[in-house]
Parts: structure tokens; sequence; C-alpha cells
């Protein structure tokens, strides 16, 4: 029985046996592998799916996509948070009590430290001219203006009710 059956590489054209898995003629892989039965090797054939060699790369490229993709969206600052709420400071500016001279932009942003607490800046200084309020991750955040001879010092506190940054403007 003759067994020497051959296969056209449709690369190049050249006729290969049957059992290569490779054109001996520009390499072409072929997608179904036959063996011969007169070796005693049954026929068999591969599916284009069961040769999954590139796929452990696929899926690894896939998953560091998506990683990537949940990294930036968690780190990313929140573009739909809230617009600032006035309170009413902000309509009427606060009348400065007798508790703390009234400081120059300078001398007020010398007094007021990373770490402090909303009720000490307000001894320390005074009430601000202005306040808004902001809502970020479930935390009330409020930033307290001053202005002191045409200069605005702004006063961060985060959601603990504790100076985070100051600016002066």
């Amino acid at each position: 029985m003759d067994t020497s059956y051959e296969k056209v590489c449709p690369g190049c054209g050249k006729a290969n046996t049957i059992s290569e898995k490779f054109c001996s003629g520009c390499g072409h892989q072929f997608r179904t592998v036959f063996q011969d039965t007169a070796q005693g090797g049954a026929i068999a054939a591969s599916s284009p799916l069961s040769d999954l060699r590139s796929a452990p790369v696929a899926l690894i490229a896939v998953t560091v996509f998506l990683i990537l993709l949940l990294f930036m969206l968690l780190i990313s600052p929140n573009r739909s948070a809230p617009a600032p709420v006035s309170s009413p400071a902000a309509s009427a500016p606060a009348v400065v009590t007798g508790a703390a001279p009234l400081l120059g932009s300078a001398e007020l942003a010398d007094r007021i430290h990373s770490g402090q607490t909303a009720a000490s800046v307000r001894t320390t200084v005074g009430e601000p001219t202005r306040i808004t309020r902001t809502v970020v991750g479930g935390l009330n955040n409020e930033d307290w203006y001053y202005t002191r001879g045409g200069r605005t010092v702004q006063v961060h506190f985060n959601g603990s009710q504790v100076v985070e940054a100051l600016n002066t403007y």
C-alpha cells in the first residue's frame, strides 16, 4: 500500500509529504497534520482551535490591558464630582469678630499650617471671607478664602476638617 500522500503549500506551491507540519520550501505552518497509518499511527486532524500556541500571549496581553484600564479608572480624578456648593458665607461676607485681628495675606499665611484644625484656624486668623464645600468620595471638603490687600489666601480642609493645602494668589 502506497502511503506517500502529498499536500501542496498554499504559500509557495511546493509539494510536501502529508505528515509534515511545516512547508520544506517556505516554512509555512500547516494547520491540519496527518500521520501515516502504515507506521502504526492514526490519521488525526488538528483543528485551528487546538493549535493555540499564541493563546497564552493573547490572554496575557488582554489581561494586562484590562488591569491598566482598571488602574486608570481608579486613579484618574473624579470628573463627575458635583459642583462646589457655596455656603451662606459665600453670598454675604462674614464679619470678623474681635477674637482675631485683621491680618494681611502674608501674616495670615504664616499663621496657618498643614494639619491645623478648622477651629484652630478660625481662632487664629478669624472668619473667612468665603467658604465653599464639596463632597468627594463621601467626604465633606471645605475651602476657606481670606481676601486681604488684593490677595486671596485659600485654605483647603480635607474630610477630617484638617488643613491639607494652603494657596496664596
